[in-house]
């Protein structure tokens, strides 16, 4: 693969605006990281980089609710989702983490919803006021941009809360049929689908965009970023991609934030332009030891 074919792409990019300005997505700094044997590996990397501007993630995020709408109105076993004339029924409702926090993707997500969608502002909520309307509400619409291991979501769900001197969860809701609970982010893994949401609520309604699986783990053999190569020589390449990664800062193999591979392992190449997950992996955003990101993460 030559650089003049990497170096079509940037600019061809930038110049639609489906990639940002230099300085928000640095490729020829980054580039700068790597060593003369690590070319192929870092043009390989840089060739399956997945960014999502605001107009494609506007449009994931429209693509995923539109997905769970449709499935329900071809089920006639469910209750009728609401429509544009009567959002009273429904509301929207962003995750939030172990401690709620302004700078968590949902609030993000909240706004994207009034503006991009414009979905009205009053059926937009947080978790414990949309358990507070469920007494008139009948319809949950969970948004995210992205779940690496669909922790976030679990414990957004399974958390009680304060409902009228009750203790309330989604997940109380979710066994009762007068309800329909529904997540629909932009993207998600297979993983967080399959060994995080599914298992323990059944009834709980997943509409991604896009479900990401072994073809996006870039430590798989079998990744496209590794397409054309032989098993071996696929090898090899994440081989070079640990070392690289370890000269990036992030030395461990636990799963943990400081995992070479990203959080869980997932060993992603995706981003937004409003961030990068810390599923992706690390040396696309660290800056330990000098290292130089292609696109920084938010502090």
């Amino acid at each position: 693969m030559s650089f003049t074919r990497v170096n079509d792409r940037r600019d061809h990019f930038r110049d639609l605006s489906v990639w940002p300005r230099q300085q928000d997505l640095n490729v020829e700094r980054w580039l700068t990281n790597f060593g003369a044997d690590e070319t192929e590996l870092a043009k390989r990397l840089l060739m399956n980089f997945i960014y999502f501007n605001k107009t494609a993630t506007d449009a994931l995020m429209r693509q995923a609710i539109q997905n769970h709408l449709s499935e329900l109105w071809e089920n006639p076993s469910y209750p009728k989702p609401p429509s544009k004339t009567n959002f009273p029924q429904v509301r929207f409702v962003y995750c939030e983490g172990e401690m709620p926090h302004a700078t968590d993707s949902g609030y993000h997500f909240a706004r994207r919803l009034r503006d991009a969608l414009r979905v009205p502002e009053t059926v937009i909520t947080s978790p414990v006021e949309a358990l507070l309307a469920s007494s008139h509400v009948k319809h949950f619409v969970f948004v995210d941009d992205f779940v690496g291991s669909g922790n976030q979501f679990r414990d957004t769900i399974s958390r009680r809360h304060d409902v009228y001197g009750n203790q309330v969860s989604f997940k109380d809701l979710s066994a009762d049929k007068n309800f329909t609970i529904a997540y629909c982010p932009c993207l998600s893994t297979k993983y967080a689908i399959e060994q995080n949401i599914e298992p323990e609520l059944p009834q709980i309604h997943i509409h991604p965009a896009h479900i990401l699986d072994f073809r996006h783990t870039v430590t798989d053999v079998r990744s496209r970023t590794w397409s054309g190569l032989t098993e071996p020589e696929a090898q090899e390449m994440i081989k070079k991609l640990k070392i690289a990664s370890i000269r990036a800062g992030y030395t461990r193999e636990d799963k943990s934030e400081d995992d070479w591979r990203g959080f869980h392992g997932l060993a992603l190449s995706v981003s937004f332009e409003h961030g990068i997950p810390d599923a992706s992996l690390p040396i696309f955003y660290s800056t330990r030891n000098g290292w130089k990101p292609l696109m920084k993460r938010p502090q």
